[in-house]
């Protein structure tokens, strides 16, 4: 990938970023934490949102559709940058998320969502999955 894609891709993934959250926002999360990291080595988490009780992690995944790919096509399968969030993946998140648990003064339900963005930052689908995984079993 040339500097200049990657660099677009790293924009465009703020900006879902930024995205995600407002649409978290408007559907009545509160957002506690945005890009939270629990220390150098650890996987960043994108968003931390509240509900009423409810801790959720949020991973936010978004891609450009190749080149002649039409809106129709995106639709077909919205949410297939989900399918980024690999075990690896979602183990990372669950470590981080386990450790601010942790650090919190009460228990809380939790869950981990994945709010998906493909297209564009002028034209874009936003799929939001709620409970998209489990947290996978730590060992050490």
């Amino acid at each position: 990938m040339s500097n200049e894609k990657r660099r677009k891709a790293y924009e465009w993934g703020l900006t879902a970023e930024k995205l995600a959250t407002e649409h978290l926002l408007r559907e009545g999360y509160t957002i506690r934490e945005q890009r939270w990291r629990p220390g150098p080595g650890h996987a960043e988490i994108d968003i931390i949102a509240e509900l009423p009780g409810v801790l959720v992690f949020v991973e936010v995944k978004a891609r450009t559709p190749e080149e002649g790919e039409t809106r129709e096509d995106w639709m077909a399968d919205p949410a297939a940058p989900a399918e980024a969030v690999n075990a690896r993946k979602r183990r990372m998140i669950a470590r981080a998320s386990d450790i601010y648990l942790r650090s919190q003064e009460r228990d809380y339900e939790y869950r981990y969502d994945i709010i998906t963005l493909l297209g564009n930052p002028d034209d874009f689908l936003l799929t939001h999955i709620p409970d998209a995984f489990i947290s996978p079993v730590l060992t050490k």
